[in-house]
């Protein structure tokens, strides 16, 4: 539980080419310098079903993955991972994660009919383990592509879906304005990184004054 844990969670969201991976880069940079212990990893994850969902992501049409498959999957996927993220939180190991809960709210809320189901199962993941802090890059999607040009894009990757999701994930960051922290994505990656990490210590200052009490 986020409570009794020893490390902290960091997880970080946003839409394709926001400059997750390049923000998840510096901030280990930044540990690393720091001599602190961490863990840096993303969803969907490297075991049989992550491997799976990437496979299905890359392979399929934008119609012909079925939501509710897709949604377990991705569950499945994370239950497995949140097990092994507490593991190293309890050693004291910091985690870094690209991709969490919200981004399943902000991809698989596309689908009015599963809503309900997608914030049940995130309600449930999310009192089984809660990141201390989001950094949430918001970038435009017409910019998020250009960034991903040339790659093989799967079929969340375009730009309509694009700008439906980054609405979802501005309206969680408003509902939870605590704990997800936005972050202009169209700044250069060391001015993300440098407000990323005032964010990250921020957080982890009040978490430190929490346990005190």
């Amino acid at each position: 539980m986020i409570g009794s844990q020893k490390g902290f969670f960091v997880t970080l969201e946003g839409i394709d080419g926001s400059g997750k991976s390049t923000l998840a880069k510096n901030i280990q940079f930044y540990l690393q310098k720091k001599n602190i212990p961490h863990r840096l990893t993303a969803e969907p994850t490297q075991n049989d079903i992550g491997k799976l969902i990437r496979r299905m992501l890359k392979q399929s049409k934008q119609d012909s993955l079925h939501s509710l498959t897709e949604l377990f999957l991705f569950s499945a996927d994370r239950t497995l991972h949140i097990q092994e993220m507490i593991q190293f939180l309890n050693q004291g190991i910091w985690v870094i994660c690209d991709r969490f809960i919200d981004s399943t709210l902000a991809y698989q809320g596309r689908d009015e009919k599963l809503l309900k189901i997608v914030y049940t199962i995130g309600e449930v993941l999310f009192d089984l383990l809660k990141p201390n802090i989001t950094i949430l890059l918001d970038i435009e999607p017409e910019h998020s592509l250009h960034r991903i040009d040339g790659r093989e894009k799967d079929f969340y990757e375009q730009i309509t879906y694009l700008r439906q999701v980054r609405e979802r994930y501005l309206e969680q960051a408003m509902d939870e304005k605590s704990r997800i922290k936005v972050i202009n994505g169209n700044q250069h990656p060391e001015t993300v990184a440098d407000l990323a990490i005032r964010a990250i210590n921020e957080a982890q200052g009040q978490l430190i004054s929490a346990r005190r009490i």
